[in-house]
């Protein structure tokens, strides 16, 4: 409930990971995926936005959230909000979805979990359908986020390369003409076919 989430760092702990060692002792920060966040209006967290100055508008991309992480064995994987051993991060992983990555894309994703950042994706998938109908399996790079110092990692801060091998993964960006308040009020409720937007 909206009070369980005023509590200190609760918008933070769904989905957050440690390796601890044998006696329960953190180790380190292993996954970070985004803080929690709500639909406009829901609780007073998104009751009095402004919109006056978003710094980005993205598609709300309709499938569960995977994370990456590097495991114990030292080799890059991934997770749900809740678990490694969910049937839907083990789908992801051994059916093939991921793969469908460029080598290199998946390369810049290996390198970037390996710098200590969480590359967070939504997995859209049709036997796992949430709202919308999909055609076609397909992994969307949300973003990335630094396990260091939470902050996520701006797409134009990566090099040339890595921006050119995630590019053609990455959740559909958009630019509104005029108000954005006046559109999110007016406008979005009419559409179809669409989840939503995510406005940061």
């Amino acid at each position: 409930g909206y009070k369980d989430f005023c509590e200190p760092g609760a918008l933070s702990a769904r989905g957050t990971m440690f390796e601890v060692d044998s006696d329960g002792k953190p180790l380190r920060l292993a996954c970070l995926p985004m803080d929690k966040f709500f639909n406009y209006k829901e609780n007073p967290f998104t009751e009095n936005l402004s919109f006056e100055n978003p710094q980005m508008i993205m598609s709300k991309e309709d499938g569960s959230l995977i994370s990456t992480f590097i495991n114990e064995q030292g080799h890059l994987d991934f997770k749900t909000k809740s678990t490694p051993y969910s049937d839907y991060a083990y789908r992801f992983k051994y059916s093939g979805y991921y793969q469908k990555l460029s080598s290199v894309a998946f390369q810049v994703v290996e390198s970037l979990t390996r710098r200590d950042h969480t590359v967070n994706f939504e997995f859209c998938e049709e036997d796992y359908r949430i709202v919308l109908k999909h055609p076609q399996s397909r992994a969307v790079l949300l973003n990335i986020r630094s396990n260091v110092t939470g902050e996520y990692v701006e797409f134009e801060k990566l090099s040339e390369m890595e921006r050119k091998a995630l590019r053609p993964y990455s959740v559909p960006q958009h630019i509104i003409g005029g108000s954005v308040k006046h559109w999110v009020e007016n406008d979005v409720s009419k559409l179809e076919g669409v989840e939503g937007f995510v406005i940061r």
